[in-house]
């Protein structure tokens, strides 16, 4: 198992139940990407990008670190922000994080147009915990309900994106570069003290059209246009 610089193991920077959780599991160690992942993410405040094959732990690479670092953060409020372009990986990864939630008492809540009403009721009452959520119920939300939206996304401290390749290219991409633009304005906005951190992201300077504005933050803009007309359903 590779080591910090202090020599201290990955495995060892880890919550302690989230490490009773992984010996429960029977795991015998961690996976090379989780124990870079581990090793990238805490006690750094840089992006990240985990790239790997299916099935190689890419959940747990991003997870275990930030709940770690979630889990020690104390007060109340959202924490943790998972963003996927499909409701069943939503439903997928809910089933995956839910038990290592439970056994460090972080609420974690699915949020699309097919999830369950209360559980997205009492995250609006009282944020807390992890979210999961689609790009389309962050529009949703920002659009319908910006009181709301804002007291919810004010303490989010880090961002997870799943299948980051489907958002590389084309308005969806665009759209959701966006959405993480407001969503950070709330974090920016709320006094936590804490910087936002993501396990995905890949910063670039912005191209510049011919009247010297940021061409691709107007054509996110009418991207997001575009989805706002698209949201029909309450339920998102």
């Amino acid at each position: 198992m590779s080591t910090f610089a202090s020599d201290v193991p990955s495995y060892d920077r880890l919550h302690p139940e989230i490490r009773r959780w992984v010996r429960d599991e029977g795991w015998t160690g961690l996976r090379e990407i989780q124990d870079t992942a581990i090793r990238s993410i805490l006690g750094s405040d840089s992006d990240v990008i985990i790239m790997a094959g299916t099935a190689s732990g890419k959940t747990e690479a991003a997870f275990l670190p930030l709940l770690t670092e979630a889990a020690e953060i104390t007060g109340d409020g959202l924490r943790l922000l998972y963003i996927s372009p499909l409701k069943a990986l939503i439903n997928d990864q809910f089933r995956r994080l839910e038990p290592l939630c439970e056994r460090l008492g972080v609420p974690i809540t699915r949020w699309h147009g097919d999830a369950p009403q209360g559980p997205k009721t009492r995250l609006l009452k009282t944020p807390a915990g992890v979210a999961l959520i689609t790009p389309e119920s962050i529009e949703a939300l920002l659009l319908r309900r910006p009181a709301d939206a804002a007291k919810l996304f004010r303490g989010v401290y880090g961002i997870v994106v799943d299948e980051l390749h489907a958002f590389l290219q084309g308005p969806r991409g665009l759209h959701l570069a966006s959405l993480l633009r407001r969503v950070e304005d709330h974090v920016r906005t709320s006094a936590t003290g804490r910087p936002l951190r993501d396990a995905w992201r890949c910063r670039r300077r912005m191209p510049v059209d011919e009247r010297g504005e940021p061409a691709q933050r107007r054509c996110a803009s009418r991207a997001a246009e575009r989805t706002r007309r698209q949201i029909a359903d309450p339920r998102i």
